[in-house]
């Protein structure tokens, strides 16, 4: 079985809600501790670009943060498997976790920690966002008005892959991963192994439904945390509890008792009931 757990869009946005109290706030100084997870750019000149400037907005695209800086220049955050952003109080002295990589001390007597166990995550600041590929080649946001039935429909008439691998494409749709597409297609009852090109109007119209109420209902109760997943106050989500197939191999299905399936797609794990989804 292949899990790399990462946060996905209600991870996210449960943090950039959590952050939106840091709007109005200056970015007083920056300490990198571990270089590596600045990306094109250096430790020095990401200080330079971000200090004294104010947050002025925070938004989410897919599964990373930016940060608006009072000059409308940039600063990214993508988490990777094991990042976490964690506002704390300052205190003299303090002893940051082993894990933190970037310390962001802050005009209101806070600071902004990343952590980072495994360092996969990425923080770079830019003036255009255009200029990190990540961003460039998103497609369209899951719970914007873009990702309907007509953008899915146009978009999969020539594709053959499987309709689980097209979710989890950040080209196709931003944000969703392993863990959601697997509980969208079980409750829009499709097999994920499902050719893309075969979906019929009834099964998109299906898709389109189960992402937005799944996702909302996911942010709602502040996203999944199996491993290493905290809100900014370092709580964990508690959308685990109500996963539907995903991490539940072997166990019978909620609606007929079959037991979940588990196979690889993409060298993720894709959890499904054989006999619910067609």
């Amino acid at each position: 079985m292949v899990n790399k757990l990462m946060p996905e869009l209600p991870e996210v946005e449960t943090i950039r809600r959590d952050l939106q109290q840091l709007k109005g706030i200056k970015i007083i100084d920056v300490k990198v501790i571990a270089a590596r997870v600045c990306r094109n750019i250096t430790p020095e000149k990401l200080a330079i670009r971000i200090k004294n400037k104010i947050i002025s907005d925070i938004y989410r695209r897919g599964k990373a943060l930016v940060f608006v800086l009072s000059d409308k220049k940039f600063l990214t955050v993508q988490l990777g498997m094991t990042g976490q952003l964690l506002v704390k109080s300052k205190q003299k002295n303090v002893e940051y976790d082993k894990a933190a990589k970037v310390v962001f001390k802050l005009s209101n007597a806070k600071n902004l920690i990343y952590n980072d166990q495994r360092m996969f995550g990425r923080i770079c600041a830019v003036d255009k966002l255009e200029g990190i590929d990540y961003f460039a080649a998103l497609g369209v946001e899951p719970l914007g008005e873009q990702f309907n039935v007509k953008y899915i429909s146009e978009h999969v008439a020539r594709r053959s892959i499987p309709v689980k691998v097209l979710l989890m494409d950040q080209k196709f749709v931003a944000g969703i991963g392993n863990i959601y597409a697997s509980e969208i297609l079980f409750e829009a009852g499709i097999d994920p192994r499902k050719r893309s090109s075969l979906l019929d109007a009834k099964q998109i119209s299906a898709i389109v439904k189960a992402s937005k109420r799944i996702l909302k209902e996911s942010i709602k109760n502040r996203g999944t945390t199996f491993r290493d997943y905290r809100d900014a106050s370092g709580s964990k989500g508690r959308f685990a509890e109500k996963l539907k197939v995903y991490g539940r191999e072997g166990l019978p299905c909620i609606k007929c008792k079959t037991l979940i399936n588990n196979i690889v797609q993409a060298q993720r794990s894709t959890f499904y009931c054989p006999k619910c989804q067609i």
